[in-house]
């Protein structure tokens, strides 16, 4: 009896692996939105870009007289989100957990005319999510060639 045995070089991964590229995927993209995009919100000129609501005339006229961006107040909710939001994320296949130390008044409901500030502070326009799947998909690419597999088939 011959036993032949032959290489197959599987093109597609197997679930096992995909889920790793998908976690990784996930990593790198909330990697960028922490460094990268989470500081623009605090930057002269994010209301317009991102939405936000207006701010009562008195809050725009403290905010001029103090020379300070549009969301900036005192700058305690930019200090603890850009510090904490790198270090908070969570990836997995399937999620991304993102967390960010915030003061207390984010969190809180909001009463009267304030302002949603979670809302303001994770909001995403176009432009950034389709910079995010670039991201991810030049991170996918090359780990989806190195996650095909080569396998040896014996036969008889």
């Amino acid at each position: 009896m011959i036993r032949l045995g032959f290489a197959i070089r599987s093109s597609i991964p197997t679930p096992r692996r995909l889920k790793e590229v998908a976690r990784a995927v996930h990593q790198a993209m909330a990697e960028a939105w922490a460094t990268k995009f989470l500081p623009r919100h605090f930057q002269s000129g994010a209301s317009g870009r991102y939405g936000y609501s207006t701010r009562t005339k008195a809050t725009r006229r403290k905010k001029r007289a103090k020379r300070r961006p549009y969301l900036v107040d005192e700058g305690e909710l930019r200090q603890m989100a850009v510090a904490t939001a790198p270090y908070g994320i969570k990836a997995a296949p399937d999620f991304i957990k993102l967390s960010v130390d915030t003061p207390p008044y984010v969190t809180q409901q909001q009463q009267g005319n304030q302002p949603d500030y979670a809302a303001e502070v994770f909001a995403t326009i176009p432009s950034e999510e389709a910079e995010l799947m670039r991201i991810g998909e030049a991170k996918a690419g090359p780990l989806l060639e190195a996650a095909s597999e080569t396998k040896t088939t014996n036969i008889g």
